[in-house]
């Protein structure tokens, strides 16, 4: 994503440059899927004479037993039901982390010419902060690491809306904050 401005610069049409940008993203996203697939393998299962289904249900007849399962499974399961929720709020507020900062750095801060490097910090701040995370995880639990990152990432999301950073120091600050989370 800093590598956008510099793209529209290039070509001229914004519009343009964010088809090409989606494009080149769309193409590393698939080889990086491609790969982390063929460097993958289970291990081998101690009962590997399994009886080997012999009735062809159909892919959608699978699918809908397979869903009632699910919902079943996650029904009569809290924890599960909970973290499954934790994990869809999580990626909605790293979304919105992404999205606050890149729609601040245009329309409020009017300065894109910060988004170039603005945009990698959090990127670089997570390489720089996940021994930490590791850290306390080891430490104390993967429960509280996770709980501690949800909280942080709330603290920067309310810091956007309640302080109103207009200047840059505070916006790193926020973002930092956010991106720690």
């Amino acid at each position: 994503s800093f590598t956008i401005p510099k793209l529209v610069e290039k070509l001229g049409d914004e519009q343009q440059a964010y088809f090409y940008a989606a494009c080149i993203l769309a193409a590393g996203a698939t080889i990086i899927l491609f790969i982390s697939f063929l460097s993958t393998s289970e291990p081998p299962a101690d009962d590997d004479d399994l009886p080997v289904p012999t009735e062809r249900r159909g892919i959608w007849r699978t699918f809908v037993a397979d869903l009632i399962g699910f919902w079943s499974t996650l029904r009569h399961n809290g924890p599960l039901a909970r973290l499954f929720a934790a994990v869809i709020l999580s990626g909605i507020t790293t979304a919105m982390n992404g999205k606050v900062l890149l729609y601040w750095i245009k329309y409020d801060l009017k300065d894109p010419s910060v988004m170039s490097w603005l945009l990698a910090l959090p990127a670089v701040w997570l390489v720089l902060i996940a021994p930490g995370w590791t850290w306390v995880a080891r430490r104390w639990s993967k429960r509280t690491a996770w709980l501690s990152g949800t909280a942080l990432s709330i603290v920067s999301l309310l810091s956007f809306y309640i302080i109103n950073p207009h200047d840059h120091a505070t916006l790193i600050v926020i973002t930092l904050i956010g991106a720690t989370g």
